[in-house]
């Protein structure tokens, strides 16, 4: 006489540990790998006329893709965490739009406003390529208040001086009025 579970054991092993897993954060590790035990040894169980997307779907309403996913888990091929990190990754890329940088975030105009330094052409310009979509607010936010601060000449006053003041007054009237379009 064997021992070994029932199919319908099996499934309902899953299902209980995929319910515990999701109530107990701290173990998800531990249930998980167990239902990709129980996962494992289903799909080798699966019967002739069912696919095996269609059968998990249908006991535990499970993709063939987080299924997967669980087996590697129980062999020891990947963790929990590495299944949240790729999951975080698929969503951020996900959200990104076409001509979007690596980070997710559109590259910049580049506006030519006359003279000022002009930086090399090798070299993305762009100040908010490493700024969180979440922050983008508040790092702006801090960019005007020092720019307003930077906004003092106490030195001589020489031909370049006013242009280059204005320049900058330009850049900002430009991004000004860009903001007011997108309202």
């Amino acid at each position: 006489m064997t021992n070994e579970p029932t199919t319908a054991e099996l499934w309902t092993g899953v299902r209980e540990g995929l319910r515990l897993a999701r109530n107990h954060e701290a173990s998800a590790q531990t249930y998980y790998s167990e239902v990709g035990s129980q996962l494992a040894l289903l799909k080798d169980r699966k019967p002739a006329g069912v696919t095996w997307p269609d059968w998990v779907r249908a006991e535990a309403d499970l993709s063939r893709e987080r299924a997967d996913e669980l087996i590697r888990i129980a062999k020891g091929d990947m963790t929990v965490e590495d299944v949240r990190k790729r999951a975080r990754e698929s969503t951020a890329k996900s959200k990104r739009k076409p001509g979007d940088t690596v980070t997710g975030l559109p590259k910049r105009r580049i506006i030519d406003l006359g003279p000022g330094p002009l930086p090399p052409e090798d070299e993305d310009p762009g100040v908010e390529d490493h700024v969180l979509v979440e922050n983008l607010y508040t790092a702006f936010m801090l960019r005007a208040a020092a720019a307003v601060s930077a906004a003092v000449y106490s030195g001589p006053v020489r031909d370049d001086v006013i242009p280059q003041a204005r320049w900058v007054a330009a850049a900002w009237t430009t991004l000004a009025d860009e903001l007011e379009k997108r309202l």
